[in-house]
This record gives C-alpha cells, sequence and structure tokens, in this order.
C-alpha cells in the first residue's frame, strides 16, 4: 500500500523520500504532489466499486439488486473519504472483495483457477493491514464448510481428500505468505535481512497488543453501527467570518444503522431457505465488524468497519428487491406499501450524501450550514 502510493506520487511529479516514507518540511509540496498523494486511494475506491458489483452481480444473479449495492455503498461517507486520502482501508477494502470474488467464484464452479484469485486478495490484502486475518479466517470457514460437504456428497476416497487440504493450505497459508514477504522487498533492499523482517513482526505485534495510548476519536467496536464517533480528518476550529470547512469520516446512517438488521434478517434466510448468496455476506459483513471485540488492541476507530460494509450493502440491496419484487399473494395495496418503504430508504441513502457531501468533501460551507450536521454535540467534534 505504501508503496503504490509511492509509486503514485512520483509519476504525479512528487518528491518522496522513499528511504525514510515520509515526508519533511524542506519538501516541495505541489498541487501535483497532493494528487499524487491520493491517487492510488481513488484508484483502489474506484476499483472496489467495481468488483463489488461484478461480486454482487455473481451473487444475486441479477444487474438490478448489484447496481444498487454499488450505488450504495459509493454514497457511504467513510468509504468516499478514505477513497480520496493516503490511507490504507480503500485498498484493503479492495483486495477482501478480490478475495470474496475468488471464494464464490470457487463454490460456484470449482474451478481452481479462481482459488488462487482468492490466494492473491488475501495475500494483498495482509499485506496492507493485519486486520484481514479476519477475512481469511471467515473464507477460510466458509469454503472449508463448502468443501467438506461437496468431498462427503461425492463419497470422495482419501487421495482426494488429501489433495483438497494441500490446495487449501497452498491458497490460505503459502501464497498470502508469499505475498506477504513479497512486500517487503523494499524494505530488504535498504540492508534489512530476512531476520530484521521476520523480528519486526513481533515488535508489531507487540506494539499492537501491548498498546496504552488512548485517542479522543477512539471507539468501542459494539458502537460502530450507530456511527456515535466518526473521526474527524480536518477540522477548521478558526473560521474566518461565516465560513468554515472539515473531514469527517463518519458512515451513511442508511447503509450503517441498518447493518445489525440486515445481517439478522440475512442469516435467518441464509438458514432457513439455504440462501447461500445471503450466507456469505452476512458471514462478511457480521464477521469484519464483530471480531475487533476479540483482539486485543485497545486503541480502535469506528471507519475499522468499513471492511464489512460492501457487504452489508450486498445484503441491503438483495433484502431490498425481495421486498419489491411482486408476489403471488400480494395485494395491490401491500405491494405498493412495501415499494414506497423501499423507494423512501434508497431516497434517504442518496438525501444524506448529499447533506454531508461539503463535511466529507472539505467544500467551504457556512457556520449555520456546517452546525446543522452535529446533532450531536461533543460527539461529533
Amino acid at each position: 500500500c505504501k508503496r503504490l502510493t509511492a509509486t503514485s506520487l512520483t509519476v504525479w511529479g512528487g518528491n518522496f523520500n522513499h528511504r525514510e516514507g515520509i515526508y519533511k518540511p524542506d519538501m516541495p509540496f505541489t498541487q501535483r504532489s497532493v494528487i499524487g498523494w491520493r491517487f492510488a486511494s481513488l484508484v483502489a475506491g474506484s476499483l472496489a466499486l467495481i468488483v463489488l458489483y461484478i461480486l454482487a452481480r455473481s451473487m444475486l444473479g441479477s444487474t438490478n439488486p448489484a447496481a444498487i449495492a454499488t450505488i450504495m455503498l459509493a454514497c457511504d461517507g467513510i468509504f468516499f473519504v478514505q477513497s480520496r486520502i493516503a490511507m490504507t482501508n480503500a485498498f484493503t477494502v479492495l483486495f477482501i472483495l478480490i478475495a470474496a470474488l475468488g471464494a464464490w467464484k470457487y463454490r460456484q464452479t470449482e474451478k481452481h483457477p479462481w482459488l488462487f484469485v482468492l490466494a492473491l486478495g488475501l495475500g494483498c490484502a495482509i499485506a496492507t493491514r493485519w486486520s484481514t486475518l479476519f477475512a481469511l479466517g471467515l473464507l477460510g470457514l466458509y469454503l472449508c464448510n463448502f468443501e467438506i460437504r461437496r468431498l462427503i456428497w461425492k463419497r470422495s476416497g482419501p487421495l482426494v481428500w488429501i489433495t483438497s487440504v494441500l490446495w487449501f493450505a497452498v491458497v490460505f497459508l503459502l501464497i498470502p505468505a508469499a505475498i506477504y514477504v513479497i512486500s517487503y522487498i523494499p524494505y530488504m533492499r535498504q540492508g534489512h535481512g530476512i531476520d530484521k523482517v521476520l523480528s519486526e513482526q513481533w515488535e508489531m505485534w507487540r506494539y499492537h497488543t501491548g498498546m496504552k495510548e488512548t485517542h479522543g476519536y477512539s471507539s468501542p467496536w459494539w458502537t460502530w453501527p450507530f456511527t456515535l464517533r466518526p473521526t474527524w480528518y480536518a477540522y477548521d476550529s478558526n473560521p474566518t467570518g461565516d465560513i468554515r470547512s472539515g473531514i469527517v469520516a463518519i458512515g451513511n446512517a442508511g447503509i450503517w444503522w441498518a447493518s445489525i438488521p440486515a445481517m439478522i434478517v440475512g442469516g435467518i434466510l441464509a438458514v432457513r431457505d439455504k440462501r447461500s448468496e445471503l450466507g456469505l455476506p452476512t458471514l462478511l459483513a457480521f464477521g469484519l465488524w464483530a471480531l475487533w471485540g476479540a483482539q486485543k488492541r485497545s486503541l480502535i476507530f469506528q471507519h475499522y468497519m468499513l471492511e464489512g460494509i460492501p457487504f452489508v450493502c450486498i445484503l441491503l440491496a438483495a433484502l431490498g428487491c425481495l421486498l419489491w419484487q411482486h408476489q403471488e399473494s400480494d395485494d395491490k395495496e401491500s405491494l405498493g406499501l412495501r415499494r414506497f418503504i423501499v423507494g423512501s430508504y434508497g431516497v434517504m441513502i442518496l438525501v444524506w450524501f448529499v447533506f454531508w457531501y461539503p463535511l466529507l468533501s472539505a467544500y467551504k460551507v457556512s457556520n449555520k450550514f456546517f452546525d446543522m450536521h452535529l446533532w450531536l454535540g461533543r460527539l461529533w467534534v
């Protein structure tokens, strides 16, 4: 991720110290540098929308819910902000979506090349953020369950079982580990040996698990769906005249507030009706959020839930389309009411994004309009 950002900066004509990995006050920071610093994240966010559409289209079997899920993610505040800033989150979302696409397509086709897509996505994601280990475990659980049931149903012999175990070892262990090590090549080219790379892993683990620092924007994982403590990346505390600007990473309330109900309903339908197209997004949406409650790092932020939000969007789009569809038992009045609710909900998501856009993009607005967004007072400041 850092390498991609540095490459983007170089392509756009920026000056970057590759050895130290930071900007210094004496380095020029031109307008082109500003664009280059963020361009890689913009590309990652754009590609994530494309992969989400492909994944949702494959899962739900229709262009309509796939397009709706993609539009919903594009209208999420945190996804929008993270896709415009030089942080790792947009890259992680992209790589997790690629891994999920590989897992789903393998389940559909049983063709092994899709396992390499899965392994590539997992490897790149883990090389970007360790939190992707949650996705590795969840997708491993999902595919192991599928593979075991498939082999039992086919009454496969011992050799087939051994072959499957070896395939999964390569996909979930060997390839991701190899990609992770490869990501350290620029570091090793600076004179650090593999022993230093390995010792750094322990140091990172020790740092994160033993972290005692606090932060004003930190929040417990169970509060994230309610968007109670967003993170301000920029805030004009001393505005000039009646004009103010800022950038806040806050989730779209229409999506985040509905995330828990969507997981519950999606899980029930997946189990009761054996709807596998709802099972995988439910597993990933819930797991990539709730597993933060089991990790040892004490300093966590609301935008960490972003990795599961694309799968919440798939669930919401699927459930919305189910409500929209005409059933044989429907009368005209009940169908009309359901479609009114679904349509109003979609409009609410769009209106939220338009209303919050100035505070997602640092667009200068009046103090009065700015303060209209801070209805939770100090929680949101």
